[in-house]
């Protein structure tokens, strides 16, 4: 425990991290973990003239807490609208957390690897909630991508052209969103689901005034 905490504070006094991410269920090694996040949240306000610039992950974040981390859902989502109050986190994967092969040489443009659309999906849903999103794209031994993850993040990179000012600097509007379907059917870890072709989401951008009205037609697809 003295061990991961005195490597832990050298980081951050180090390098002075824009975000620290415990990946862990609540804070890690009791007292280690708690101290670390003081530690943390002081040295940011120290380095920042009194401006706390930190963020700092944490999983299985209990409602009275939220306010405190940014709440972390590994593939999953917050579900109340009580967690929409403060910002959360979501990541997932193109397919696996590690490179896989397998993936790759499946049929299709996109072989098993999440669609664009089922990003995009993804992304609308968290950012009209208050979230933000992770997207891992799992790398060969030697750094590289394969060309159907370079598929996949071409067809996002398209749709980021036309839409990227109703999701890059914008919050959540007076509801969410409307249809049948909550694409997560728990808050938690490892929760995936699917929007339907009668669900619509919103978000705001106070720059320009705007609300934009996400159809999310289309099943899910690879």
């Amino acid at each position: 425990m003295k061990n991961f905490y005195d490597r832990t504070r050298d980081l951050i006094d180090q390098h002075n991290p824009d975000l620290l991410y415990f990946d862990n269920a609540g804070f890690p090694l009791g007292w280690g973990g708690m101290n670390l996040g003081a530690y943390y949240y002081n040295h940011s306000l120290k380095a920042n003239a009194g401006k706390l610039e930190g963020v700092l992950n944490i999983k299985g974040v209990h409602d009275s807490n939220l306010k405190a981390v940014v709440a972390d859902y590994e593939r999953g989502g917050a579900k109340l609208v009580s967690q929409f109050r403060y910002p959360w986190q979501s990541e997932t994967c193109l397919g696996n957390w590690h490179y896989d092969r397998n993936l790759y040489e499946q049929s299709g443009k996109f072989g098993w690897y999440m669609s664009p659309q089922n990003v995009v999906h993804w992304l609308i849903d968290i950012v009209s909630k208050n979230g933000t999103m992770i997207l891992n794209v799992p790398g060969r031994p030697d750094g590289t991508i394969d060309s159907k993850e370079i598929a996949v993040l071409d067809g996002i990179t398209e749709w980021m052209r036309v839409n990227s000012e109703a999701i890059f600097e914008t919050r959540p509007w007076k509801v969410y969103g409307e249809g049948p379907s909550n694409i997560w059917s728990r808050e938690g870890y490892y929760d995936i689901g699917h929007v339907g072709p009668r669900d619509i989401r919103f978000t705001r951008n106070k720059a320009n005034n705007a609300i934009y009205a996400f159809m999310l037609d289309g099943q899910p697809s690879r």
